[in-house]
């Protein structure tokens, strides 16, 4: 059976420009998948990492588009923030003018470790995740990436569990040889190199805790390189997980990291902290070990393990048991949440 096109508006904090190309791919690949299920989409895009008056002109872009001839007939908003600055936008407009509004939440609009930020500004990140909690009930639909994120929301009546897709036909494995070459790695035999570790957070960042990464490296001396990856284009970073040996992930938290999704894609063992799905990721898949721990010292004794055991056995075939998360597949649930919402505003049920 076809479906209705239908015109929804897109908005977001997170999006790649030329000066990353690597920030919010995976929100990127999301919108453009819905496509498939004959959905048309408009993007707009603050880019508060220039300056958060950019989230003042997302309102009054978002406003100017609801009050077209054209107007989409549902509004989807990526991140919390963003999802505010479009609930503005349509309490500023003629009630006959408002349509549904669908939120996002990508994981620390949600959910808040104290070492993510300096402790001066970390009361305005704990306001943050409170009024996201506690407020999210507001919006039409709500969407999260994990059980997790369900889990401390008040009213989770009205939200879903879709975690973002994967690009199948992008994150696949290639040749070891032909990606090392690419990345500049040499191809020696295997028994005469350490193990090539990938980490691709942002290492500035407190929440990706690349001094843990750090010290599991250093526990293991000349065993292991750590090569950090971020900020690239999608299709570099598809040839460092075929090139490496281990994806290593020391996040203090997440939502449902989609790096994790990729390097499964790519049947890249996965070594990770016990954040967001992971456990869940990799149970289901058989892609790698999550490690919990309560010190640094049991978590770095626990990764270090891990990268030995995944780099010692080689590729997975995670990638075999991830078919549900391909992009495709969660444009369809997207595509499902939209007409439920649009029908229950037509009925008078939202």
């Amino acid at each position: 059976m076809s479906l209705d096109r239908i015109f929804v508006l897109h908005a977001t904090n997170v999006y790649p420009d030329g000066s990353n190309p690597g920030r919010g791919t995976f929100i990127r690949s999301q919108i453009e998948s819905l496509a498939s299920v004959a959905v048309d989409v408009a993007v707009e895009v603050a880019q508060v990492h220039r300056s958060k008056v950019e989230y003042l002109r997302l309102v009054r872009r978002i406003r100017r588009l609801i009050l077209r001839d054209h107007r989409p007939k549902l509004i989807h908003a990526h991140y919390g923030y963003t999802g505010w600055c479009a609930a503005a936008a349509l309490r500023s407009v003629p009630a006959s003018c408002r349509v549904p509004l669908v939120v996002s939440f990508l994981g620390s609009d949600l959910q808040f470790h104290p070492a993510e930020v300096p402790w001066m500004r970390s009361w305005v990140r704990r306001a943050e995740v409170s009024i996201n909690r506690g407020r999210a009930h507001a919006f039409d639909r709500v969407i999260v990436k994990s059980r997790s994120m369900l889990d401390v929301l008040p009213d989770p009546a009205h939200a879903h569990v879709v975690p973002n897709g994967v690009d199948l036909d992008l994150f696949r494995p290639i040749d070891r040889k032909e990606a090392r070459d690419r990345v500049g790695l040499r191809d020696t035999p295997d028994l005469q190199r350490p193990f090539d570790v990938l980490f691709a957070g942002r290492p500035e960042a407190p929440v990706k805790n690349f001094d843990l990464a750090s010290r599991v490296v250093d526990s293991l001396g000349g065993r292991v390189r750590l090569h950090v990856v971020t900020g690239r284009p999608q299709e570099e970073v598809v040839n460092w997980m075929s090139a490496a040996d281990v994806f290593l992930l020391t996040s203090r938290s997440e939502g449902s990291p989609n790096v994790v999704k990729e390097a499964l894609a790519c049947n890249l063992p996965v070594v990770s902290t016990d954040v967001g799905d992971v456990a869940e990721l990799l149970a289901r898949s058989d892609g790698g070990t999550v490690v919990t721990g309560r010190t640094n010292d049991t978590l770095v004794a626990g990764l270090a393990a891990g990268v030995v055991k995944w780099g010692e056995a080689g590729r997975t075939s995670a990638r075999d048991r991830i078919g549900d998360l391909s992009l495709q597949a969660v444009a369809s649930k997207l595509r499902n949440i939209y007409d439920d919402v649009l029908a229950g505003r037509a009925s008078g049920r939202t």
